[in-house]
């Protein structure tokens, strides 16, 4: 095996397992260091338990998949959990009612209400994300059915109550913190609230002092949409000469524009600017990078195997490189993958090797190249031209009638103005084959008129223009030969001569421009059954 992918999958499944593990431990910690109470501990835990349970039976019932995002999403949400099962317990030990529900009910709604906008977004960024808000929202869901029954009734069967400060502290603990420097820490960090409380009112009397200064401020900080504005506004009217003159002059786009977006923009402008449209946090998957080989029509098989090959030869000059795999599809498709070793991965060197690359595709010429990954716009010399975005298919079990019908809807088509150009193929692609062949279209009319058949024409045309044509076989001392035949009138003689020079078909002499035309165009494709039609609307 040359290259395992579920090796970065395990590495990071361990990783969200030890995120998972420290979370617990550290709250657990936390919950121990400030309570010192084993019986709250054990309420904590056993809280947790029964909510991750239950959960577990409601990710089945949803049908979620555990997935990197799921286990985050459990990881995210421990501490959530946690604290709806502290708070409903502090109030119930100091008060003995459940009316604290209330104000837990709020919050964990509030952040339930933030996650379900995840399952409105765009399918691409939804299916990526509906996992970690699904387990996110069921596992604070329960949490709240556990701190409103299970955690009331857990306390009264434990026998948990709220005891004094003096005795809630054992004799050995009390001389411990009878300590000198123990005694000043402690003094230090009651301060630390009366001191924190003291800033916190002076700054909300100077934001309410200065409350109009205060939210100009912020105004200015987020931004005025001033660089969205247009440069020149169409229409006749006071409100578009005005505008024009001022806003839309050269002077102002070049010496006064500049400083005001910076100025007026805030941070706005940088979000517009800076932030790729339609973007959002990726997958955390594996860096690779991708860089594909197209060679037109009629190349060879070896031509696209050297080509490949030398920029193998360039690719194994890096020590970076973990590997790199090369599959060469047919003579006129091949791609390359690279992988990354661990330490270089979310270095620069991936960036860096995306550029020389290019370089490379751009001197070793012969075909075209497309270099992508990394998360960044991919590079592309493709010059082949576009087929039409709007497309058309059609099913059928008879090819040639199917392919007529093709036909009289290209005509259709074609008979619209704003319709430039149609395009019939075997399947959908966005950009137009290079292949092109000639092909006969016959006047069956005429050739019904005459007498004569498709295969009386094509049997009287075969041998003047055929080529490998398999006449029999004959047997060696190394097994069958074929035999195989070609005309030589079909090297001498153009598709001219072929229309024009007479044929022998049935009972007398033809020219073959008699009964059918010979013309090119782009090739219909392999013979399938599901002709696509593809058109490109004129500008």
């Amino acid at each position: 095996m040359s290259y395992n992918a579920t090796e970065y999958i395990k590495e990071e499944l361990s990783k969200i397992y030890l995120r998972t593990g420290m979370t617990v431990l550290i709250l657990l910690f936390f919950v121990l260091l400030i309570t010192w109470r084993p019986k709250y501990l054990f309420l904590i835990v056993v809280s947790l338990t029964v909510n991750m349970a239950i959960a577990v039976i409601f990710y089945y019932l949803f049908g979620l998949e555990m997935q990197l995002y799921s286990l985050a999403g459990i990881t995210i949400s421990l501490n959530l959990v946690i604290d709806n099962t502290i708070v409903m317990s502090d109030h119930y030990l100091r008060h003995r009612n459940l009316k604290a529900f209330l104000s837990v009910l709020a919050a964990t709604l509030t952040t339930m209400g933030a996650l379900v906008v995840i399952f409105f977004l765009d399918e691409k960024i939804r299916l990526n994300l509906q996992d970690f808000a699904a387990v996110v929202i069921i596992n604070l869901g329960v949490s709240l059915l556990i701190a409103l029954f299970f955690v009331p009734s857990l306390i009264e069967k434990i026998g948990l109550k709220r005891k004094g400060r003096k005795k809630e502290i054992g004799g050995r603990w009390q001389r411990l913190m009878n300590r000198n420097w123990l005694r000043s820490l402690r003094r230090i960090m009651k301060r630390i609230p009366v001191y924190f409380s003291r800033f916190y009112m002076w700054l909300i009397r100077i934001l309410c002092r200065w409350r109009v200064a205060v939210c100009l401020l912020l105004m200015f900080a987020f931004g005025f949409p001033v660089f969205l504005l247009p440069e020149h506004m169409k229409g006749e009217d006071k409100v578009a000469d005005f505008y024009n003159r001022t806003i839309g002059t050269p002077t102002y786009k070049e010496k006064v524009k500049p400083i005001v977006d910076k100025v007026l923009g805030g941070s706005l402008r940088l979000f517009v600017q800076k932030v790729y449209e339609g973007s959002y946090f990726t997958r955390n998957d594996e860096v690779v990078l991708y860089a594909n080989a197209t060679l037109p029509n009629g190349s060879t098989l070896e031509q696209m195997n050297t080509l490949i090959k030398r920029m193998e030869a360039y690719l194994s000059n890096f020590n970076e490189i973990k590997q790199f795999h090369t599959s060469v599809h047919n003579a006129r498709r091949a791609s390359i993958s690279v992988n990354f070793t661990k330490e270089h991965q979310h270095s620069g060197f991936p960036y860096t090797l995306k550029a020389n690359i290019i370089g490379k595709a751009l001197q070793l010429g012969g075909g075209s190249w497309n270099v992508y990954g990394l998360q960044d716009q991919g590079f592309s010399n493709d010059v082949r031209e576009n087929a039409g975005s709007f497309r058309i298919k059609m099913y059928g079990y008879n090819y040639d009638e199917l392919y007529f019908w093709a036909e009289k809807m290209k005509e259709k088509l074609l008979s619209h103005r704003r319709i430039k150009e149609v395009t019939i193929g075997s399947a959908f692609s966005n950009w137009k084959d290079d292949y092109k062949e000639f092909y006969f279209d016959l006047d069956k009319k005429r050739m019904a008129e005459e007498g004569v058949n498709a295969q009386t024409l094509f049997a009287a045309i075969r041998p003047l223009y055929g080529r490998n044509m398999e006449i029999g076989s004959v047997l060696t001392q190394d097994g069958v030969e074929k035999i195989k035949l070609s005309s030589r009138q079909s090297e001498e003689r153009d598709v001219w001569a072929m229309q024009y020079f007479p044929v022998r078909a049935g009972r007398r002499d033809y020219k073959l421009s008699d009964l059918a035309r010979v013309e090119k165009a782009d090739a219909a494709g392999s013979g399938q059954r599901e002709p696509t039609i593809s058109f490109v609307p004129a500008i």
